[in-house]
């Protein structure tokens, strides 16, 4: 059976390949999407442990994939890379009856493959649209790999479940490490965080993502192991006087899956096998999600309905009497002003 690599070499094999000297990264403190134009972001999520900027194309699951298990991939410029996971889209499409007899095995409590039909759909539908997350482990198993997913919040990585439970991780295999990122939900706070979800929606990952905030549907991005390096500067006759981004190369044992029983993924592991864990299904999900959406709508109600956005009417006070000259009463009025209502998802 072919890995990935032979794959992605085969592919090439029919086109003119460019391939780049070696892949460039950006250091970033983001948290939302990272940006894959070249040179790609890289964010450290644990010691020694850095998340990837994937190509935001409706492949992103496959796009990780292939980072992780294709040399040959990782040389190539993103052009070549977008063209790629289509056509390995293509070939998952001809395997899809071999998909669908490991399906069968990996989620027989829940039905088999046709618990999945939807995910089913989606990879195998003329329109690019990222997979749901539990086809992830399907695939991955077609090309002996595990498929594990973590979700990165504030530099903690906790465990997707569903790509753990039940059939769907085989200990003899070397593993993929992803951080999935599903539907954000509104923190009344100002800020977001996303929610772990059990099938994702089934939207693209490359429609509303070209602005590091606001919802995102369903994105992967791969997590290797290893340092960052500078990159060596060449030398240049002629100076600059604007100092130049440094970029960084990954050190040359950096490590893009991991082995089985590898001691990097030991204190993760313990995690996911820890009995009675629990964790946010898509269901809760949504609902913590409506029930924002809801108090934000009713706080803008009721900002509106007390006479402009931002601020209420002026109301009068409790009324002074003052003794003056004339014994006329004055009253004084006070402005208050209305919280700002949290921005929109």
């Amino acid at each position: 059976m072919a890995d990935l690599e032979t794959v992605v070499l085969s592919i090439l094999a029919d086109y003119e390949v460019h391939r780049t000297k070696d892949p460039e990264y950006r250091i970033t403190t983001s948290t939302g999407m990272l940006s894959w134009t070249q040179p790609n972001e890289a964010q450290q999520v644990a010691p020694d442990m850095w998340r990837v900027g994937a190509i935001g194309d409706g492949n992103c699951m496959i796009h990780s994939m292939l980072f992780a298990a294709s040399p040959s991939y990782r040389q190539e410029g993103n052009k070549h890379r977008a063209l790629i996971a289509d056509k390995f889209r293509g070939v998952l499409n001809s395997r899809v009856d071999e998909l669908k007899a490991l399906a069968d095995g990996m989620y027989a409590e829940i039905g088999g493959w046709e618990a999945l039909a939807e995910s089913f759909n989606i990879l195998t539908g003329g329109v690019r649209s990222e997979v749901n997350i539990d086809m992830g482990p399907v695939i991955a198993r077609l090309y002996k790999l595990n498929f594990l997913a973590v979700h990165v919040v504030r530099g903690v990585l906790t465990p997707m479940v569903q790509t753990y439970n039940g059939g769907l991780y085989d200990p003899a295999l070397p593993t993929i490490l992803v951080n999935y990122r599903s539907w954000q939900i509104v923190d009344l706070r100002g800020s977001v965080s996303s929610s772990s979800s059990s099938s994702g929606s089934g939207s693209g990952s490359g429609s509303g993502f070209g602005s590091r905030s606001g919802p995102v549907a369903n994105h992967y991005e791969v997590i290797v192991s290893g340092t960052l390096q500078p990159k060596p500067q060449t030398a240049s006759k002629k100076k600059s006087r604007r100092k130049k981004n440094v970029t960084y190369l990954f050190s040359p044992d950096t490590t893009y899956t991991f082995r089985p029983a590898d001691p990097l993924l030991a204190a993760l592991m313990v995690e996911f096998e820890r009995p009675g864990k629990i964790f946010r299904k898509e269901e809760e999900a949504l609902r913590i999600r409506a029930r924002a959406i809801n108090t934000i709508n009713a706080a803008r109600a009721a900002t509106v309905a007390a006479g402009a956005v931002g601020s209420s009417p002026r109301k009068p006070s409790s009324a002074s009497r003052s003794s003056s000259g004339s014994g006329s009463v004055s009253r004084t009025r006070k402005r208050s002003f209305a919280s700002k209502s949290p921005s929109p998802p």
